[in-house]
């Protein structure tokens, strides 16, 4: 996790910046800070500690750490496709595009969010034993999972 914090606390930061351009008075990202905390006891398993690591280790407060979490369910609209081929394989894709219509970066034609995003993406295999049990592709800071599948 220190290796991916310094493009963890961009995209943070510029998630405050676009808040902040719309309510300019910081109000929206002291409540973040100040109340989302609140909240940690209405996730599920280990997440409020998951949330709670990866706030201490990138020195992020954890309201922030917490709006990281939430914040897919505002602004996805990435795809998931399944398919089977003829003999039976099962395909499972996922295009990941989170953060469309959060800042256009008219220099290349992109979404800033989304951009900012890429160097948080990683490749997870989850072990019990030694052994991989499942994989999945996800955002470092990102606590849970997107897609999974069993290799």
């Amino acid at each position: 996790m220190l290796d991916k914090a310094p493009m963890l606390k961009v995209i943070v930061n510029s998630l405050k910046n676009m808040i902040n351009t719309f309510v300019p008075s910081g109000k929206i990202v002291q409540v973040v800070d100040e109340k989302l905390p609140g909240l940690l006891g209405n996730f599920p398993g280990p997440f409020e500690e998951e949330m709670k690591g990866i706030a201490a280790v990138t020195d992020i407060p954890l309201g922030e750490i917490i709006s990281f979490n939430i914040f897919y369910e505002l602004f996805t609209i990435c795809t998931s496709i399944v398919a089977e081929d003829k003999k039976g394989h099962l395909i499972h894709g996922r295009n990941m595009d989170f953060g469309v219509f959060l800042g256009w970066n008219i220099n290349n034609d992109t979404w800033v969010i989304t951009e900012q995003l890429k160097p948080l993406t990683v490749n997870l295999d989850f072990q019990r034993n030694n052994k991989t049990v499942f994989k999945a592709s996800s955002f470092a800071g990102y606590v849970g999972m997107l897609t999974g599948f069993k290799p």
